[in-house]
């Protein structure tokens, strides 16, 4: 297998990534106050959109991001079904 110009084999930093993920998981679980606090205030304002940006790799992410939050947003239902339909 080649080496990617950085010295890291192809694949092996996203698949690093995704053992990552339960741990990140759990740390953004630890902010569940402040995810409420702007979950409340994203109702009180009625938002009609939401949109997650990102830049490089995270951008790939952000793009996941925007489909988990539509897609859970029209199985939940509510006003963000709409804005994620559109």
């Amino acid at each position: 297998m080649s080496q990617a110009e950085d010295g890291i084999e192809p694949g092996r930093r996203f698949a690093t990534e995704i053992r990552e993920q339960p741990a990140a998981l759990r740390r953004l679980l630890e902010h569940d106050g402040e995810i409420a606090r702007v979950a409340a205030t994203v109702r009180e304002r009625d938002a009609r959109l939401v949109r997650i940006v990102g830049h490089g790799s995270s951008d790939n992410a952000a793009s996941f991001g925007d489909q988990f939050v539509a897609v859970a947003t029209v199985f939940c239902g509510g006003a963000a079904a709409d804005a994620a339909a559109e």
